[in-house]
């Protein structure tokens, strides 16, 4: 009894820190082969977040864009690369109201559609299940039906898609992601898949995580993130997430799917590990 209450005042206290603004040290090291090519993502700067500093202690280049910040390495000989970035990240809490300031989407990025697809006549019949003109209670609708439709488990590295959400019988965070915006987007309603890492104070490590940003005319977000509230509702986390609100201990590292990535004439399709390979 005596260590469920302190393990219950611990968790309060974590929450509290997620709560507030932050400033995160998080540091990575990774071995690395001769003529290897590493890819290191680094946090965005945005209305939330803003990268502070990094050191790296390899020479390495640049590939920064609005979607994406990342730096490349190629050493000529085996070695350990060390990564350390500080970023500042404030939590995020909107009330529902907010919504009615949504951007409507200008166009569908056909770079997203084999894991996103508002087309799709199954998406298509979900929406139609939700009865209402008002933009907040579609999103409230939607954002509370694939809680209840989906269930969390088996977590991927790579990104689960909306049929893989539709079918099978657990997904992580991508596919609570990718089911919710293909809903989200069959009213036009701009959304982007927010990809990062959660930081865990305890562990001073980060974690894989995908969460939704509704853009507001005002320049700020609508934050959604649907698996830490289904995590949250079942016992099985006590993170700080879910419906207009996120922590400052999710940090950015990319926007959506799919990245060609010019310098190294390579496609990325998630912009959020290390990513190691050889030239052919």
């Amino acid at each position: 009894m005596i260590k469920l209450k302190i393990k219950q005042i611990l968790n309060r206290f974590a929450l509290t820190k997620e709560s507030r603004p932050q400033r995160l040290r998080v540091s990575k090291t990774v071995f690395v082969k001769s003529r290897q090519t590493v890819v290191l993502p680094l946090p965005l700067d945005n209305c939330r977040q803003r990268l502070i500093e990094y050191d790296v202690n390899l020479k390495t280049n640049r590939c920064f864009s609005r979607q994406y910040r990342i730096i490349t390495a190629k050493p000529d000989s085996d070695c350990k690369l060390n990564l350390v970035y500080t970023v500042s990240v404030k939590p995020v809490y909107q009330d529902i109201s907010k919504l009615n300031l949504f951007k409507p989407l200008d166009s569908f990025d056909k770079n997203l559609i084999d894991k996103i697809n508002p087309y799709d006549k199954k998406i298509q019949s979900l929406a139609k299940q939700i009865k209402t003109n008002s933009i907040p209670e579609f999103v409230l609708k939607s954002y509370n039906l694939v809680i209840a439709k989906l269930r969390y488990g088996k977590p991927i590295k790579g990104l689960y898609s909306y049929k893989q959400a539709l079918t099978l019988p657990e997904v992580d965070c991508g596919g609570f992601c990718t089911l919710l915006s293909s809903i989200l987007l069959t009213r036009r309603i701009s959304v982007d898949l927010a990809v990062g890492q959660l930081y865990s104070s305890k562990s001073k490590s980060t974690s894989m995580h995908v969460w939704l940003e509704i853009p507001l005319k005002t320049g700020s977000i609508f934050p959604l993130d649907p698996s830490v509230d289904w995590r949250n509702k079942f016992g099985l986390s006590s993170r700080l997430g879910g419906f207009g609100k996120i922590s400052s201990y999710h940090i950015n590292l990319s926007y959506g799917v799919n990245h060609f990535i010019k310098e190294l004439d390579r496609k990325i399709v998630l912009i959020q590990n290390v990513l190691k390979y050889y030239n052919v």
